[in-house]
Parts: C-alpha cells; sequence; structure tokens
C-alpha cells in the first residue's frame, strides 16, 4: 500500500477501540442524507461519535462550491480537533448517508480521555490517518492528474470503508460521480468520463451502484510516472 494512505489494519484498530471507549456516553442523535451536522465558523462545544453511516466533512469556496476533505464512518469521532486546538470549526460536516451519531459534551469527553488515558493512543491513530488522508490530498492537487486523483481516491476509499468480496474490494457507501467530482475538484463529466476508462481497464466495475475496486493496491504506487492510466 502507498506511504501515503492510511493502512485499513490502523482503521479498524482505533475505530473499535474508540467505539468501545465512547459508546453509549452521549445524547443518540439521528441525521437524513445529506443532512448538516455542524456548520464552520464556532467553537466546538461538543464532540462526536459515528455510530452508523457515514459523514463527510467539507470546505466551501468562495462561490459557494464545496471541497470534500474527510469521509468518516463508525467508530470515528469529529470535533475533536477543534476541541483540542481550542479554535473554531473550520469545516462543513454532514450526512453523506442517513447516520447516527452520539453527541458528547466537551467537558464529558475531557473528563473520560483524563479517567482512561489509553483513549489518547487510540486518538493518535485516528488523527494521523486524518494526515495521512490529507497528506495524499496535498500531493495528488500538487503532482498529478485527474485520471491518478481519481485512482488515488478510490484507493483510499477502498482502504477506509472498503469490504472484500470475491475479485476485489467493494466501497460499501455509494458515491455519485458527482460526489467523487467535489472530492478530487474535477466536474461530474469529466469523471464520467474517466470511470468508463477505468472501467475498460477493468480497474473496476459497478455492481448494484457499488464500487468494486479490481487490481491489487499494493502493486499500485501512488506518485510514480510509471503507473498504469
Amino acid at each position: 500500500m502507498s506511504a501515503s494512505f492510511p493502512e485499513p489494519s490502523v482503521c479498524v484498530t482505533y475505530r473499535n477501540a474508540l467505539y468501545g471507549f465512547f459508546e453509549g456516553k452521549g445524547v443518540p442523535l439521528f441525521f437524513k442524507k445529506d443532512s448538516v451536522i455542524e456548520f464552520g465558523g464556532k467553537p466546538a462545544s461538543y464532540v462526536y461519535l459515528i455510530k452508523e453511516g457515514v459523514v463527510k466533512q467539507c470546505f466551501l469556496d468562495h462561490s459557494g462550491n464545496s471541497k470534500t476533505l474527510l469521509l468518516l464512518t463508525k467508530g470515528d469521532l469529529f470535533g475533536e480537533i477543534t476541541l483540542l486546538q481550542q479554535n473554531i470549526d473550520l469545516v462543513i460536516t454532514e450526512a453523506h448517508s442517513d447516520v447516527e451519531v452520539e453527541r458528547m459534551p466537551a467537558d464529558l469527553f475531557l473528563q473520560i480521555t483524563e479517567y482512561e488515558p489509553r483513549i489518547y493512543y487510540y486518538i493518535s491513530l485516528m488523527l494521523s490517518s486524518k494526515a495521512r488522508i490529507f497528506m495524499a490530498q496535498v500531493q495528488d492537487s500538487s503532482f498529478e492528474d485527474t485520471m491518478h486523483k481519481l485512482k488515488n481516491l478510490l484507493w483510499r476509499l477502498s482502504c477506509q470503508l472498503g469490504t472484500p468480496v470475491p475479485g476485489g474490494i467493494k466501497i460499501v457507501p455509494r458515491f455519485t460521480h458527482e460526489d467523487l467530482a467535489r472530492m478530487i475538484s474535477s466536474t461530474r463529466s469529466t469523471v464520467t468520463k474517466k470511470m468508463r476508462v477505468l472501467e475498460t481497464e477493468r480497474f473496476l466495475e459497478v455492481s448494484s451502484r457499488h464500487i468494486i475496486i479490481k487490481k491489487n493496491p499494493d502493486a499500485y504506487a501512488s506518485g510514480n510516472s510509471g503507473n498504469p492510466g
């Protein structure tokens, strides 16, 4: 796996641990797909644990276009960076699918972490995984063309949100071409064209609107000019 990608085993480890530590500690809340959970520009009063579904965090540019930065799922926390930095939230957090979360007041979150210091290790794993994703996005935006940006994004999604199936790795949440375009600062029409090429090359297939990555990620090194595509 590319060093720019978070290792799937690391994601599984910290998500399972954080879910075990924080599940049942907060107030359960439910959000429908595309609902806004938190809007940026204010201090963090809460930390959230995701119990079900997929949450996305994004920026808005001056024209109102969104750029998706992170996709989070069961066992992930959000709001913790703003709380630890004692700053204002800089992102908009939305429900990519129907979502169940638990909302913990900041003081309760800090009490739990002080009582159980082992939590900090797993929070560090989570933060380092988020940092890996940001690093990969910076690398892509600086050096890669649209095709490689899309390939790298699909690898990352298969690492973060994938499950093995016969013949490949299925990305469990469904993503539209518009969703993918927002993650690589492209357009829906461009992504549609590139996805057709990748299907022709048998890099991926789409089944019941799920993307299945068919090539072995370990054989692919991001940023290498000799990569396919």
